[in-house]
């Protein structure tokens, strides 16, 4: 969710083995450790 509005919905397991929107990738990578293919997540 961001600003109110849902970014990203579906089955959990493809949220978190597959996250498509940027923000969601940059929380779970903080949370699990994991570079979800954006070499910017390594260095944020």
């Amino acid at each position: 969710m961001e600003g109110g509005v849902v970014v990203e919905q579906g089955p959990p397991e493809e949220i978190f083995n597959a996250p498509k929107d940027k923000r969601t990738q940059q929380f779970l990578a903080r949370l699990s450790g994991k570079n979800f293919g954006d070499p910017e997540l390594v260095n944020s």
